[in-house]
């Protein structure tokens, strides 16, 4: 069950990947860090933090290093329902289709007509900027 602050958070209407990023996406890290820094709930979110523990990600505008240097230890890996829902993809979006692809899964078919839309009207772009040159 989401906390009842929930609905005001910042990160509410973006992708949950942003605050999922994978080693090495900085820019990622900034931008969630920038989103939460704005937060009108952000208290509310740190206190939830120091709670519950997520096991990663950035939460209150924190990564899981900054959290384990705030607690001054290795924080414990617990498996929290509410992590789990912020973690499905949605599918049908080349997002979803990536999250599949990551986790060496069969993608869903919503997700394969995504990717596939993405990317033949990416191609059309690239052929309509080829032929404008």
């Amino acid at each position: 069950m989401r906390p009842d602050w929930h609905h005001q958070a910042a990160c509410r209407d973006h992708d949950p990947d942003l605050w999922f990023p994978r080693a090495g996406q900085n820019e990622r890290v900034e931008l969630a860090q920038s989103i939460c820094r704005a937060c009108p709930v952000l208290d509310q979110c740190r206190d939830w933090v120091d709670r519950h523990d997520p096991p990663y990600g950035v939460w209150a505008g924190l990564t899981q290093g900054d959290r384990d240097t705030k607690r001054g230890h290795r924080g414990s890996y617990r498996s929290d329902p509410w992590i789990k829902a912020a973690l499905t993809h949605r599918c049908g979006t080349t997002a979803g289709y990536a999250r599949h692809r990551r986790n060496d899964e069969e993608a869903c078919q919503a997700c394969k007509t995504a990717n596939t839309e993405y990317n033949a009207e990416r191609t059309r772009r690239r052929r309509s900027r080829k032929s404008d040159a």
